[in-house]
């Protein structure tokens, strides 16, 4: 059984359609190439030196331990600003 060739906008069609997908592949296989580091070496290695973590304690800490409640009316005095 002989095949009629198609008319002539589905064959731009499927050209079209075809085009479209080699790039779509394309752009899917370019998001599987590896990265390169920006500079230095990798964060992964064991084999590089890095300095000791270090503990600074934060200055104005307080224990946040349990206390008594304590009235609205003292804790408003406490923040007022001084010339009122």
């Amino acid at each position: 059984m002989p095949t009629e060739p198609l008319p002539h906008p589905f064959r731009r069609f499927f050209r079209a359609r075809n085009v479209a997908a080699v790039l779509a592949l394309a752009a899917l296989a370019a998001g599987c190439s590896p990265t390169y580091p920006l500079a230095g070496r990798h964060p992964a290695d064991p084999s590089v030196a890095v300095p000791a973590p270090s503990y600074v304690a934060v200055s104005g800490a307080r224990a946040l331990r349990p206390a008594e409640p304590r009235g609205w009316q003292d804790l408003n005095r406490q923040v007022t600003p001084k010339g009122q």
